[in-house]
């Protein structure tokens, strides 16, 4: 993604546009990509299994046996799939630590970090599904708390992936992911 390109993206999340921006957005916005970049501390882990896909669930094949995970909206993405990417992907503490402090000093600061963050998160989701499962970002991603696939079928994904100790990425009891900034996925291969 070119520069221009990642501002783009910044001033859409930011609810505005390159055209109509001001220069006091359209910098916060270059200093927030800017900050993201320096802070981010990426890490994912991703693997790819076997899986069958029925009418209301998709089962995965992994080492440790099956997982249901019951989703129509899910098989509906799989169907004619045999073959998942499972991934986490998260940007670290580090980037919610300066949108925390952003947030408490500098509002426009704070809504431009967070649109920096979304967008270099988009970033690395889509290098994962293109090197790591060969698959174009236009290739859409489902993940867990989408439509049907309830956000606690999140603790199989981490569970499968061992997400807590190869990355460090950790589970509140509503299944949230935290860092914040972090995207759990499933992509059809």
């Amino acid at each position: 993604m070119t520069s221009d390109d990642r501002l783009r993206e910044v001033l859409r999340y930011m609810r505005t546009s390159k055209n109509e921006s001001n220069e006091s957005i359209r910098l916060a916005a270059l200093d927030a990509l800017s900050t993201i970049d320096r802070t981010a501390q990426v890490r994912y882990v991703a693997d790819e299994f076997s899986c069958r896909v029925g009418d209301d669930e998709v089962v995965l094949v992994t080492p440790h046996g099956e997982e249901h995970f019951p989703s129509t909206r899910l098989s509906e993405f799989m169907h004619g799939h045999t073959r998942v990417g499972l991934f986490c992907v998260t940007l670290g503490l580090e980037v919610d630590r300066t949108i925390e402090l952003a947030s408490h000093t500098n509002l426009l600061s704070c809504l431009a970090l967070q649109a920096a963050a979304a967008t270099k998160i988009e970033e690395e989701c889509d290098m994962i599904q293109q090197t790591v499962f060969g698959q174009p970002s236009s290739v859409k991603r489902y993940s867990p708390g989408y439509y049907d696939l309830q956000i606690t079928t999140q603790r199989q994904l981490f569970r499968i992936l061992d997400v807590e100790r190869r990355i460090g990425v950790k589970l509140t009891d509503a299944c949230e992911m935290v860092p914040l900034k972090t995207v759990s996925a499933f992509v059809a291969l």
